[in-house]
């Protein structure tokens, strides 16, 4: 039983190392890191285009982007009528993928 238990509590923490890993793959990755990157994708066709008439909502929602710290957004404009593939692909612009459940 006590095997078991170590064993487990070792699985645990691999499994919790890995997603953070993730995270940090996923946010060293990620296309927007400075409010000039997010001007340049402006610029050009790009998955934001999918929230239409709620961009200007998104953009003015999107705090930590001038500063380097970790982005965050109003997660609500990213509901329907966007597709989970349309969603999933804005949240990768910004290092955010492997948190769109949340």
């Amino acid at each position: 039983m006590k095997n078991t238990l170590i064993t487990l509590a070792l699985i645990t923490a691999s499994l919790t190392a890995q997603a953070a890993t993730q995270v940090e793959i996923d946010q060293a990755l990620a296309p927007v890191k400075t409010p000039a990157d997010l001007q340049q994708l402006l610029n050009a066709p790009s998955p934001l285009d999918a929230l239409a008439g709620n961009l200007p909502l998104f953009l003015d929602s999107i705090t930590g982007l001038a500063q380097g710290q970790n982005i965050s957004f109003d997660k609500q404009l990213l509901s329907a009528p966007l597709t989970a593939t349309e969603v999933y692909h804005i949240l990768a612009l910004f290092g955010q993928q492997t948190h769109i459940d949340q």
